[in-house]
């Protein structure tokens, strides 16, 4: 309206010249409100306007129409580029939140099932630990049993072992005994042969005295006779101990032999009692402690289910967390489309910071186009990404003419910050092509803070651009 009142007052004549000049006044009037309409529609367009062969007020008009109309797209321009590069902010974090997101829900799931696995080997062991237990009971009890029977055994050969020992003193002495008689019959045998010997000489004397000594013949012959009889008779006795003492020798020596191994058996059955009691000790601690720990396993099996059972809970969550998250960046993503569209709009406007002003949503769509990219939502190549001097901003920079921008030091310290952000960013999209990741992040962060720096340059540069034009 203020436009529509000034041109109003402008294109009127006054009623003076209307009656002196009524025709002449009304062609020019019809011209000059003419060329101001073209001018004014010009203007509307975005198309520079030279204002210089106008007429004062008409000039004045079409100025102040370009100024206000260059402002408003500026300013829309800038509203849009906030907006825009706010969106990418957001769709980025949105998907790299989608992005751990996923890998919770993954996660979630995996540990759900871990779990469950967990719980059901967990069930196992108690089982396996209750009827080992029941099994480390028993024998318990046949290590007490058999530990009372090794003693038994203990007593019985150390009994054994005392009775072997007295059998073979008792032999011990039945050899001396032998002994003995062989050297009483020694002596018989000796009395035998002098015997013998005194009837051989009573003998020869009888003969001798001739009758006189015939009845002391016949006493040396009987003699005779008894001294062989008697001699005869040790000789068999003699045969006789001899055998016996060598079986006595013999008895002696497997006594002596029994006695030793029944004392080892003693010495052993004695050990095996000690291992038998020890074996006994540590079987029943060991059942005592199957026990507790089938108690312990199931109280963890109870715990071990209401793990599995938030796991549960949690992974559902997660999953319509992810799903919930995915809305987000699909909606998101659908506004680019309209953002797109009003700066298609805004270019053909001629505002003259327009490239620098789109360069930092230019900048902020490469990070979201990254980030999208490492949780899957587009797949990005490092060829298919532009140079620092393919880019708007890069070609741009080449052709800077305005000394105001191009004499500026900002000018000059943007070339490695804008570097910086097309390198960092095609060694993402080639490290995430590779598997690696982590390196995708990191150089997704070393983009990120080049690209501040490249933002806040280009706002330097801008109010360098406004300020000049002024």
């Amino acid at each position: 309206m203020a436009f529509a009142r000034l041109v109003s007052r402008t294109t009127r004549p006054a009623a003076s010249e209307t009656d002196k000049t009524a025709s002449a006044g009304a062609a020019s009037h019809d011209e000059s409100l003419a060329n101001l309409g073209n001018a004014i529609a010009a203007v509307m367009q975005g198309v520079a306007v030279d204002t210089s062969e106008m007429e004062p007020a008409a000039a004045r008009i079409v100025g102040d129409l370009q100024t206000f109309l260059y402002e408003r797209d500026r300013t829309d321009l800038d509203h849009l580029t906030a907006f825009s590069m706010q969106g990418s902010e957001v769709m980025a974090a949105a998907a790299l939140i989608t992005g751990d997101i996923r890998a919770v829900d993954t996660r979630a799931q995996g540990m759900a099932q871990a779990v469950e696995e967990l719980n059901e080997a967990v069930g196992a062991v108690s089982e396996t630990a209750r009827f080992s237990s029941e099994t480390m009971q028993e024998a318990a009890e046949l290590a007490h049993a058999g530990s009372e029977t090794i003693g038994k055994l203990a007593e019985a050969t150390s009994t054994t072992r005392a009775a072997t020992e007295d059998t073979a003193n008792r032999m011990e002495a039945l050899s001396h005994a032998v002994e003995q008689i062989g050297e009483f019959v020694g002596t018989i045998e000796a009395i035998a042969n002098q015997t013998n010997l005194l009837a051989l000489n009573a003998t020869i004397e009888a003969a001798r005295a001739g009758e006189a000594g015939k009845g002391f013949a016949v006493v040396a012959a009987e003699v005779k006779t008894l001294s062989s009889q008697t001699r005869k008779a040790t000789e068999d006795i003699n045969a006789r101990i001899e055998r016996l003492r060598a079986d006595a020798l013999g008895a002696l020596e497997a006594m002596r032999e029994a006695q030793s191994a029944v004392s080892a058996g003693e010495q052993l059955s004695e050990q095996t009692h000690q291992i038998v009691r020890r074996l006994d000790e540590i079987v029943v601690t060991n059942a005592a402690g199957m026990s507790e720990l089938a108690g312990v396993l199931d109280d963890q099996m109870a715990a071990s289910k209401e793990i599995a059972a938030g796991l549960a809970v949690t992974a559902e969550r997660t999953g319509r967390a992810r799903h919930e998250a995915e809305d987000v960046l699909n909606a998101v993503s659908a506004s680019e489309e309209l953002i797109t569209a009003n700066f298609q709009k805004l270019e053909g406007r001629g505002v003259r910071e327009y490239v620098l002003i789109r360069a930092k949503s230019d900048h902020m769509l490469w990070k979201k186009r990254l980030a999208e990219m490492l949780v899957g939502r587009n797949s990005l190549k490092e060829s298919e990404l532009a140079s620092h001097h393919d880019c708007r901003l890069g070609k741009w920079y080449a052709k800077v003419a305005d000394p105001a921008l191009r004499n500026h030091p900002a000018y000059a310290r943007l070339a490695e910050p804008h570097r910086l952000v097309h390198e960092a960013g095609k060694e993402a999209a080639r490290l995430f092509t590779a598997g690696d990741d982590e390196g995708a992040r990191a150089a997704i962060d070393r983009m990120n803070a080049a690209s501040l720096d490249v933002v806040n340059l280009i706002d330097e540069l801008i109010a360098v651009s406004i300020a000049a034009h002024k």
